[in-house]
């Protein structure tokens, strides 16, 4: 099958990510974690903080893809979570007492976002918390940037681009993923 597919032109491929033109090098990463780190110190001062890593994933029920054929020359795309309508979790890991937090949700935005926040906030006894991310637009967007002006409580640490491997709960995500797509296949049979 292998030989007809690439006789007919198609090539066995990863698929294509969109990446910024120029992403930050790992020098460039590991100095604004460690800039990070100092504000977090700071922000500390005399209070408790619980330092939580935040992110959002989509869970869609088709496979969970990484290689595919596709036509020479015309690149493999994977469809966008966004635009497919499947379900989000948020997440937060606090490595400190080793919990994770979720929340499920039709879509992902803003309010969503606001209201894990919240909760997170109720779950950990109204602390301080310092929540560390990615540069997702939800993260940024001035209805955020106005709710995180007005709570004293609350500090965002956004991570460089490109950088997973800073994020706890960015792991959790790639550590689960494959789990609910092979159940997905096992609950609808072969």
């Amino acid at each position: 099958m292998s030989r007809l597919l690439k006789d007919a032109g198609y090539t066995f491929s990863r698929t294509k990510k969109t990446t910024p033109a120029a992403p930050p090098s790992k020098a460039e990463k590991l100095e604004r974690v460690q800039e990070i780190a100092r504000q977090i110190l700071e922000f500390k001062a005399d209070d408790e903080v619980k330092v939580i890593f935040l992110d959002e994933s989509h869970f869609p029920a088709d496979p969970y893809v990484v290689r595919g054929w596709d036509k020479n020359g015309v690149p493999f795309f994977l469809p966008d979570a966004r635009q497919s309508g499947k379900p989000f979790s948020f997440g937060a890991y606090a490595p400190a007492i080793g919990s994770f937090y979720w929340k499920s949700a039709p879509q992902s935005n803003a309010k969503v976002f606001r209201s894990f926040i919240h909760q997170l906030r109720a779950k950990l006894e109204d602390k301080k918390l310092a929540i560390v991310l990615d540069n997702a637009s939800i993260h940024s967007c001035k209805y955020i940037k106005k709710f995180i002006a007005k709570s004293h409580e609350v500090k965002v640490f956004n991570l460089p681009t490109c950088s997973p491997e800073y994020n706890s709960t960015e792991q959790v995500w790639k550590r689960i993923k494959p789990l609910v797509h092979a159940a997905r296949k096992n609950e609808k049979g072969c």
